[in-house]
């Protein structure tokens, strides 16, 4: 599981959204919205792009894995949230507040280092879970890279 919600914010439970999986949709995935035919009554999201040259503005998280055409839970990014996410290497307590941190191209993990553009940086790293080895950071999302954050 790529992100699972660690402190939902304000409220004791997260909000949850229905919507429809455009393509595969794994539990934790980040996702974005996508355009849907016009006569469709349902919204639907798919898996952002992953790297440092992503371009994709995120929505929310996975809340259960989908396959394409079929309803997913998404929790939508919102102000005070904290979440779980896998990280690429052991943790680094050096990479705390960093801003260099892009998620992996496949595994959309948490990355640090390199040149970001576009809409890298999507993450801030506040903490990490376990040991170093258990490559659990602690992040709150950017909310210049997120919608309706």
């Amino acid at each position: 599981m790529a992100f699972e919600l660690y402190k939902p914010g304000p409220t004791s439970t997260p909000p949850m959204e229905d919507w429809l999986a455009s393509g595969a949709i794994a539990a934790g995935d980040v996702v974005k919205l996508v355009a849907a035919a016009s006569a469709t009554a349902q919204g639907k999201v798919s898996v952002i792009t992953g790297g440092q040259d992503g371009t994709d503005y995120s929505y929310g998280v996975a809340a259960h894995a989908a396959a394409n055409g079929e309803h997913v839970a998404i929790i939508p990014h919102r102000s005070g949230q904290v979440w779980k996410a896998d990280a690429a290497a052991d943790c680094d307590n050096t990479n705390i507040s960093a801003l260099t941190t892009y998620l992996a191209a496949t595994t959309l993990a948490v990355t640090t280092g390199g040149t970001i553009s576009n809409k890298g940086n999507r993450v801030v790293i506040i903490g990490h879970e376990g040991p170093a080895s258990a490559r659990k950071y602690l992040v709150v999302f950017n909310r210049a890279t997120i919608i309706g954050g």
